[in-house]
């Protein structure tokens, strides 16, 4: 290691790398994302981890593995936050949101001053209604693997011109048919 703070010397290790360094290298790196920590943590040159990041499978093995054991934490910490925030979003929508009206000042027995705010609720404005609604329609179609977009493009509109255009020069010019003459009786 250098003096400086940080900075980590470029001298060459002799030997192999322990096993052990490049985990903990690649355990930093998957916490922090920072080449710096990570080097700092293996006891190794940032350039080094720079290279296993990018070409070293063992490396990339221990990221893999610890990203399949926080996906299960990740997703059920985003699944608290979205059924707090669902009921947060629901109690707004029902009651409205929470308001200051005014500050009231006084003073405690004791002497201390004191501070309470005078709440309302206001009804939610409908803009941000459709907001929140257009967003909850888009990310349930998306949890269902459903599109959230209808698109055409030009593409689709010259294909279809030119599928018309294949089948009108393959239809016959001229249509014979042999006419039927139907007697409609007179009425009177």
């Amino acid at each position: 290691m250098s003096s400086k703070k940080g900075v980590l010397s470029t001298r060459k290790q002799t030997g192999p790398i322990p096993h052990e360094q490049k985990i903990a290298a690649a355990k930093e790196y998957y916490i922090t994302g920072k080449l710096s920590k990570a080097a700092e943590a293996g006891n190794i040159a940032s350039h080094t981890v720079a290279k296993w990041r990018d070409n070293d499978p063992d490396f990339m093995r221990v990221l893999e593995v610890m990203r399949g054991e926080n996906e299960d934490l990740f997703r059920a910490e985003a699944t608290k936050t979205i059924h707090t925030g669902m009921k947060e979003l629901q109690d707004r929508l029902e009651h409205g949101e929470l308001k200051t009206a005014k500050i009231e000042y006084g003073e405690d027995e004791d002497g201390n001053a004191t501070a309470e705010a005078v709440m309302y609720r206001e009804p939610v404005s409908a803009k941000n209604i459709t907001y929140a609604t257009g967003i909850m329609i888009d990310k349930l179609r998306v949890s269902n693997n459903q599109p959230t977009r209808i698109t055409a493009n030009q593409d689709q509109a010259d294909f279809l011109k030119q599928f018309v255009a294949i089948a009108e020069a393959h239809m016959p010019k001229e249509v014979v048919a042999n006419p039927v003459v139907l007697e409609v009786p007179k009425t009177n």
